[in-house]
């Protein structure tokens, strides 16, 4: 039959063997063998115990259970076998007991296969079967199928002139993602549709296959970008059926599990490289200003006599510590909103007004370099919601980027134009330009990726973190707006921010800071805080604003203060979080269960814990509101006052 023709041809192309177990007789077809390493005269008692004393000692036992659970149930296992003259192979063994009372299986080599290197393409392997395994009484159609669908590999078979299916095994269903032959022939043509081709020559080679009697070897992808995509190793072969048809045969082996570990494997090298390169960037931009800060404090020891030049050093401590901070704060950030943890928070948001603030927050900085501020304004909304801080670090740190890479006397033009999407939503555009030393060709597309500088900027003198601009791309996207950079080196810098904004028509109250002076003076604050050093300059700022400190030195020592003084003792208590014996959650919760008015006591965590999250379980656990170190003073007071 011609069903016999196709078994025996793929049979003898990929070496794959069948036997079959009769109690103690162990009968094959030449391939299977070949493969174990006996000739066609060895009589099938002795090739059983041939095949038993030849696998490996260490996998005697596996294959011991495997044999037993044949008669139960179809089983399979990979295991190495001593060849003769081929020494250690891997096997691939599949059996299933059939309706006669013996068990029939498949004998494959998989040894190549094993010895695949993760960066080489799969060898194509083709697989069929050919010994019977059911009565003859069985249908021989059926006992075909049943073998075909043992095999790993889809089996397809197709007429070449009509494209009718001749077979579609139950592997080869699964990877096509269809349910049945028949539904399979009606949807011939937009199977090849979802073949996708990496080699852009392998479409030529199959359609030359149709002229020509030969075999083609290829990759593709089955129903790519879908999420039952199979990546496959595949082999196309013409065979000519009795009726003279020419048949296409084609054998495919999933790899998909193999270039996603692959995949997984090369994401992993370029994480560990990413790392390296973020901790030799960190060490670097660390150390700047730590021997600053040190190398100053020295020179401040031989110096204490001369108020003018301990001043100076104090200024340069100064300036060394806050770009420090900067630092380390831009780090979080960027953790943060590459953690997908940064949220928007919007509230109504006066732009004309902010922006116009912002200027003149600058405007020591230009006056300074003798720069020219040129500003214009065309919108028509000035109420707008938005997360005010985000967007106030986006044009804060573009304007700093302009100040900072023009030389004195160069100019600074900032616009704002509003462009209306559709009632109640426009968007809004600044431009701010600069007449700066301007970015090369080469680094302008590096721009954006984390610690990058400019050589040019270094060698000019200007510091930066490196992290500004990857920070404002990632708000202005977390935003859903876009920027973009146009720069030429030497003649300056133009950078474009457009942010949709929904605006409101009705004006309405906006939480504006107040920048009124504070006196908090007379108030009694209980100061929670493990680390003396710490503890001693938050007491000094406080009690330099006329504010009465006592000092507990964990969460258990505030809790007894609040116990054994009055109900209106202390005003409020700053508390530290991760502190010995009891931390800031503990305490809260103590005192918070307290049976008197104590327990509505304003409790603040002040804490270097500063992500949102932190807040949050600060606030969860009962606190009234949170503070991040290191100390700002004014916006600590304001928080006092508004608890």
């Amino acid at each position: 039959m011609f069903m016999d023709k196709i078994i025996n041809q793929v049979l003898k192309e990929n070496s794959i063997g069948i036997w079959k177990l009769d109690g103690n007789q162990l009968y094959g077809d030449e391939c299977f063998l070949k493969l174990i390493g006996v000739s066609k005269e060895t009589d099938a008692q002795a090739c059983l115990k041939f095949h038993l004393s030849h696998v490996h000692p260490e996998d005697q036992e596996q294959f011991s259970e495997y044999v037993r659970k044949l008669s139960e149930e179809r089983t399979e296992i990979v295991y190495r076998f001593l060849h003769p003259e081929k020494g250690v192979m891997m096997i691939r063994c599949s059996g299933k007991k059939m309706e006669d009372g013996t068990i029939a299986g498949i004998h494959q080599d998989i040894s190549d296969i094993v010895r695949l290197e993760k960066d080489k393409i799969l060898e194509t392997y083709l697989a069929e079967t050919n010994e019977k395994l059911r009565n003859q009484n069985v249908a021989q159609n059926d006992y075909y199928k049943e073998i075909l669908d043992e095999l790993p590999c889809g089996v397809f078979a197709y007429t070449v002139k009509e494209h009718k299916i001749v077979h579609l095994n139950k592997r080869a269903l699964d990877m096509f993602h269809i349910d049945s032959l028949e539904k399979a022939q009606c949807k011939m043509r937009s199977i090849f549709e979802k073949f996708e081709y990496p080699d852009s020559t392998t479409n030529e080679r199959l359609i030359a296959l149709r002229k020509y009697d030969n075999s083609v070897d290829f990759e593709v992808i089955i129903n790519p970008k879908e999420t039952y995509e199979v990546h496959a190793l595949a082999k196309s072969k013409v065979f000519m059926n009795p009726d003279h048809e020419r048949i296409i045969i084609t054998v495919f082996l999933d790899i998909s599990n193999m270039v996603m570990l692959k995949k997984a494997l090369e994401q992993a090298e370029e994480g560990s490289a990413a790392k390296s390169a973020f901790l030799f960037n960190m060490s670097h931009d660390l150390r700047t200003p730590l021997n600053a800060i040190i190398g100053f404090s020295e020179l401040m020891k031989s110096h204490w006599d001369d108020a003018k030049v301990s001043r100076n050093y104090l200024e340069k401590i100064d300036e060394s510590s806050q770009y420090l901070l900067s630092l380390i704060n831009n780090i979080l950030e960027m953790s943060k909103i590459e953690s997908g943890k940064e949220e928007l928070k919007e509230k109504p948001w006066d732009i004309y007004t902010s922006c116009d603030n912002l200027l003149q927050f600058f405007e020591p900085d230009i006056r300074q370099k003798n720069q020219t501020l040129n500003y214009s304004v065309n919108i028509q909304h000035n109420m707008i919601l938005t997360d005010s801080l985000k967007i106030r670090e986006i044009y804060v740190n573009l304007m700093s980027n302009a100040i900072k890479y023009t030389d004195a006397g160069g100019t600074i033009s900032f616009s704002l134009e509003e462009i209306e999407r559709e009632k109640g939503l426009s968007d809004y555009k600044v431009i701010i330009q600069d007449t700066g030393i301007g970015i090369s060709k080469d680094y302008l597309p590096h721009i954006f990726e984390n610690f990058s500088r400019q050589k040019t900027s270094s060698e000019s003198g200007v510091i930066g973190t490196g992290l500004g601009m990857p920070i404002v791309k990632k708000l202005v996207e977390l935003m859903h707006g876009t920027i973009s950079i146009e720069s030429e080196e030497g003649k300056g810098t133009t950078v474009i921010v457009n942010l949709p904004h929904r605006y409101i028509i009705e004006k309405e109250e906006v939480d504006v800071a107040d920048d009124k002076e504070i006196d908090l003076t007379g108030k009694h604050i209980l100061l929670v805080e493990d680390n003396d050093l710490n503890a001693e300059i938050a007491q000094t700022l406080l009690e330099d604003k006329g504010i009465k400190v006592t000092w507990a030195k964990d969460g258990l020592e505030a809790v007894m203060m609040v116990k054994e003084n009055t109900m209106d003792c202390f005003d409020c208590i700053l508390m530290d979080i991760q502190m010995p014996r009891m931390n800031g959650f503990e305490a809260c919760k103590v005192i918070r269960s307290l049976p008197d008015d104590r327990n509505k006591l304003p409790i603040i965590a002040l804490t270097a814990n500063a992500f949102e999250e932190d807040r949050k379980d600060c606030l969860d656990a009962g606190m009234s509101e949170h503070v991040s170190k290191p100390i700002e003073i004014q916006s600590l007071l304001q928080t006092i006052e508004s608890v």
